[in-house]
């Protein structure tokens, strides 16, 4: 597919890589042990020091019984490949797909699974024919240089401790996927963050259903990205009134430490929290998402600032937001439980907010606290008229 690719597009990849090759080789070589995803044992994040004193105790990672297993596989069998099986999303099927999404989506029926739930599996069967690709035809096309040359500075920092992700091969198609959206979609063409989706697609699919699902799921999120990133902000100050009628207390603690959503959450919705997360919990959040929408992504950034509310409250006597309040916080006895960040002072609570995410490691913990937080479409839609 290389070769098809506009010429522009073409040399620059292959400078790219060249370049990789000859100043950062371990970004292509796979060495190392790996996991059950494929990702490297050294990307596992080290909690030490204050680090740990701050995180909450960690559960163990999740581990689906064989007989759990067998029957989900068993439902979504049945669901994809039955004989009742309706490839498409309808409001007769969506009930079905929340409740089982909201389980985890075994990988092998992921590729097939996500296609439906973003309604991209007929779309790439009317667009990719054995006479005629239309991913093809958009490799041809020319596009900007500058688009080009931010995607090929990206494409290593996606996902670079996935294995999959270190092969020449697999930085190619992330390339040329993000490169065909850019043309197929000028309006948005690329932004940093599109490649996180882009990628977990190609991970699970080949590369012309890959670029479907992602293109669907832009109609419906490239806001996110366009415009200033005008979804994003919207989405942030959104959250924060969910988060003041769900939350109250968390919500004054940042009111009071004068901290803005969108300095933490910025992140967390462009990724679609797929680069928060454990791999394990991130894909069983985006199996959701895809079915849900934006009420999951809110679910899973107040779950996130629950979870740091679980360490205990330190008895400091200086005045919150004083410098004393931070120094008396710093020699303060932290203990072996973690701390609660509604009492961390607002530097400490900037660098929390950003690592607590990584203390999750399991699925099913995290979206029974996902769910525990009450809250309704119809005032997802108040707030954003508000």
């Amino acid at each position: 597919l290389n070769k098809i690719l506009d010429k522009k597009s073409r040399i620059a990849l292959i400078e790219r890589i060249k370049f990789l090759r000859e100043t950062k080789p371990e970004i292509l070589s796979s060495d190392g042990d790996i996991d059950e995803y494929g990702f490297l044992s050294a990307s596992k994040i080290l909690q030490n020091g204050q680090e740990k004193q701050l995180l909450p105790i960690l559960k163990k990672a999740e581990q689906q019984s064989l007989q759990e297993l067998t029957l989900l596989e068993s439902q979504w069998e049945n669901l994809l490949c039955g004989s009742k099986a309706n490839l498409e999303m309808n409001p007769k099927n969506h009930d079905l797909f929340k409740t089982l999404s909201r389980k985890g989506i075994p990988n092998k029926y992921r590729p097939l699974a996500w296609q439906v739930l973003t309604n991209s599996y007929l779309l790439h069967k009317a667009n990719e024919t054995d006479q005629k690709s239309k991913y093809h035809e958009l490799l041809q096309l020319d596009v900007h240089e500058k688009v080009i040359t931010q995607i090929n500075k990206d494409i290593d920092r996606t996902q670079p401790c996935l294995r999959f992700f270190r092969s020449e091969l697999h930085l190619c198609q992330l390339f040329r996927l993000l490169k065909a959206f850019a043309v197929h979609c000028p309006e948005v063409e690329y932004c940093q963050g599109m490649g996180f989706p882009a990628a977990i697609f190609l991970y699970y699919m080949p590369e012309t259903q890959a670029y479907w699902a992602f293109y669907q799921l832009m109609q419906k999120y490239g806001n996110l990205f366009a415009d200033g990133l005008r979804g994003t902000k919207l989405r942030s100050e959104v959250l924060s009134l969910i988060l003041k009628q769900t939350e109250g207390k968390i919500h004054q603690h940042f009111q009071k430490c004068q901290l803005d959503m969108q300095m933490f959450a910025t992140g967390w919705f462009m990724s679609f929290f797929l680069n928060a997360f454990d791999f394990q919990v991130a894909v069983r959040i985006f199996d959701s998402f895809l079915c849900e929408g934006d009420k999951v992504l809110y679910r899973a950034a107040i779950a996130i600032l629950k979870f740091g509310c679980k360490g205990k409250m330190l008895n400091i006597k200086a005045k919150f937001g004083s410098m004393q309040y931070e120094t008396e916080f710093e020699k303060a006895d932290k203990g072996q439980n973690g701390v609660s960040l509604l009492c961390m002072p607002v530097g400490t609570l900037m660098v929390f907010t950003q690592k607590i995410s990584t203390a999750v490691k399991n699925g099913d913990e995290m979206m029974e606290m996902m769910l525990s937080i009450k809250f309704s479409t119809d005032d997802i839609v108040k707030y954003n008229k508000q």
